[in-house]
């Protein structure tokens, strides 16, 4: 087993959750921006930069973190707003900058990398190339690993997100377990969903692009979504940002009606979120939402279980994987969901296959995607 330890972390730019105070209703509510946050990493003789786009939270986990040869060393660089460079769809000023703070990291601190590793969320060709990722707004193919190398950096290698998040996952398992399972899918339901195939403890993608599960139409007669192209993916549905946008849009037609429940705590959060960012609501006020019994939170929330429940039938009728690791902020953050979830999978599936698979939560956090990412990094630059 390779062993990969931790040198020390930057972290550059907005965190993952912003908080931002709405005066009207004073309460806190969540904007997500991507983020930077890089890390040295030593993956067997191979030692990679890891840069993580939109996983601000990794920092903090990874500074706790004290399994290395010593405690990381937290680093800032110059702080920056990331927010300007991801209005270019081709996603050219985005990694342009990234190029260029990497270039700066690795001059103040004289390092040597074998290769710079990106994680990223997105459909990626090869290990160059990101063909789209909405998240990052990039909607236009874009080869990183020619923009790093005009900046005379290492080699650009680009991981999915979901990916890393596995194999640091599995890296995890392996050294609490001794009967760890190769073959398992890997569901990630946070700022999007993802899915990981692994079949003899590597991805699986098929032709190229298998896994991405967040794009599996389950509501075929839904409305058009411009940034997916397609008419009910379940991403729209089941990640956060999108619970937070149908909670709004549910407050939204009650709105001024009578015979409503009026005010409450989850209530005004949400009437904040609907003037200002609709995407905009945190676990915590989803949850309280739940736990309130608030019907537009219920609804909602067991509409994005239902769709959920169908993906996992689908992936146990077609995979029928030894094990389904369930993760990410929304199968951590709102348990009520998970379990009506696996309610629904329960419901749909095949008596035989579901028998014969195990469901089980991953992690909690996204510390290991740094691992997996230098893990992948170093069994590719074996190859």
């Amino acid at each position: 087993m390779v062993s990969i330890r931790t040198e020390f972390v930057i972290g550059t730019g907005y965190l993952a959750t912003l908080q931002q105070s709405m005066k009207s209703y004073g309460m806190l509510l969540a904007n997500i921006f991507p983020t930077i946050a890089i890390v040295l990493m030593f993956s067997g003789s191979a030692k990679v930069l890891v840069v993580g786009l939109e996983a601000g939270e990794v920092i903090e986990s990874l500074v706790a973190l004290r399994g290395g040869v010593r405690p990381p060393e937290r680093t800032e660089l110059s702080k920056w707003d990331p927010r300007q460079y991801v209005t270019d769809p081709s996603g050219k000023r985005l990694f342009e900058e990234v190029a260029r703070h990497c270039k700066t990291l690795l001059s103040e601190k004289k390092l040597h990398p074998t290769c710079v590793a990106l994680t990223l969320p997105g459909a990626v060709q090869g290990v160059g190339t990101l063909l789209r990722s909405s998240r990052l707004g990039v909607i236009h193919s874009v080869n990183v690993e020619d923009i790093f190398r005009d900046h005379h950096l290492p080699p650009a290698m680009l991981l999915r997100d979901v990916d890393c998040l596995a194999t640091g996952e599995r890296i995890a398992t392996a050294s609490r377990q001794t009967d760890t399972v190769l073959d398992h899918v890997y569901l990630f339901v946070d700022e999007g969903v993802g899915s990981s195939i692994f079949i003899n403890g590597k991805p699986y993608r098929g032709a190229g692009h298998g896994g991405p599960i967040g794009r599996l139409i389950v509501e075929p007669d839904g409305d058009y979504n411009a940034q997916f192209r397609s008419r009910g993916p379940l991403e729209v549905f089941a990640a956060r940002p999108w619970i937070s946008w149908n909670i709004v849009n549910q407050f939204l037609t009650e709105s001024g009606k009578r015979g409503g429940l009026g005010h409450s705590e989850f209530r005004n959060a949400v009437a904040a979120a609907s003037k200002g960012d609709p995407r905009s609501l945190p676990y915590e006020i989803m949850k309280l939402g739940i736990d309130q019994h608030d019907p537009i939170a219920s609804t909602v929330i067991d509409r994005a279980a239902h769709y959920l429940g169908i993906a996992i039938n689908t992936i146990i009728t077609l995979i029928n994987p030894p094990e389904i690791i369930l993760a990410g902020g929304v199968i951590e953050h709102l348990p009520a969901f998970t379990e009506a979830a696996q309610d629904y999978a329960r419901r749909y599936s095949w008596e035989h296959a579901w028998n014969s698979t195990k469901i089980r939560t991953g992690t909690p956090g996204r510390c290991h995607q740094y691992m997996g990412a230098a893990r992948l990094a170093y069994n590719v630059l074996k190859q």
